[in-house]
C-alpha cells in the first residue's frame, strides 16, 4: 500500500512543501512569501500576518522604530521592503535594458498594482504580471535573503553565528 502512494507520488510530480524541510527556506519559499508581502505592501496588518515579519531582522527594527506600537512588524516589514525595493531601483541606474523594470519598481514602491502599473508603462497586465513582477520577486527576495543573513552577524557576539548558514535567531536566549 505505502509503495503505491509513492509511485502515485512520484507519476503526479507531488513534492511535499519546502517549508516542512529542516534548515534554509528554499528560494521558492521566499519568493512565495516575498510575493505575499508585495501584494500586501500598503497594508500593515497583511504584512503582520506573513512569515517575513517573524524574521529577526523585522523584530530588531519593529522595536527600534515602533516600541509598543500597533502592528510594529507589520509597519517595520514595510519599512524593510520599501527600503530593499529603493536599493534594487538604484543598482538598476543606467542600464537601459531594464528601464522597464526599473520603472515597474517605482510603480510599486508607490502603492500601485500590476495593473494601474502595466497602464502607467503601457504594457499588457500579463506581460507585467508574467515577465516584470516575476523578475521583481526574484529580486527581492534574494535582497531580503541577504538581509536577513547579514542582519543576524550584525545582532551582536552574545548571540554567536546561526547554526546553518542562512538560519534566522528569533529570540535572544539562542546560542
Amino acid at each position: 500500500m505505502a509503495n503505491d502512494i509513492k509511485r502515485t507520488e512520484a507519476k503526479e510530480g507531488f513534492r511535499p512543501p519546502s517549508t516542512l524541510r529542516r534548515g534554509r527556506l528554499a528560494a521558492t519559499d521566499w519568493q512565495s512569501r516575498t510575493r505575499y508581502a508585495l501584494r500586501h505592501l500598503d497594508d500593515p496588518i497583511g504584512l503582520q500576518r506573513s512569515p517575513l515579519s517573524q524574521t529577526a531582522v523585522v523584530e530588531q527594527l519593529a522595536q527600534a522604530k515602533y516600541p509598543n506600537g500597533i502592528v510594529a512588524r507589520g509597519r517595520a516589514l514595510h519599512d524593510l521592503l520599501v527600503e530593499c525595493l529603493a536599493e534594487i531601483e538604484n543598482a538598476l541606474d543606467g542600464h537601459s535594458q531594464v528601464a522597464k523594470l526599473k520603472e515597474f519598481i517605482a510603480l510599486t514602491r508607490q502603492g500601485k498594482g500590476v495593473t494601474e502599473a502595466s497602464r502607467a508603462l503601457g504594457v499588457s497586465p500579463e506581460y507585467a504580471s508574467r515577465s516584470l513582477k516575476r523578475t521583481l520577486v526574484e529580486l527581492l527576495a534574494e535582497r531580503l535573503m541577504l538581509k536577513t543573513r547579514s542582519q543576524v552577524w550584525e545582532r551582536g557576539p552574545s548571540l554567536g553565528p546561526p547554526s546553518k548558514p542562512g538560519v534566522t535567531l528569533l529570540h535572544s536566549g539562542a546560542t
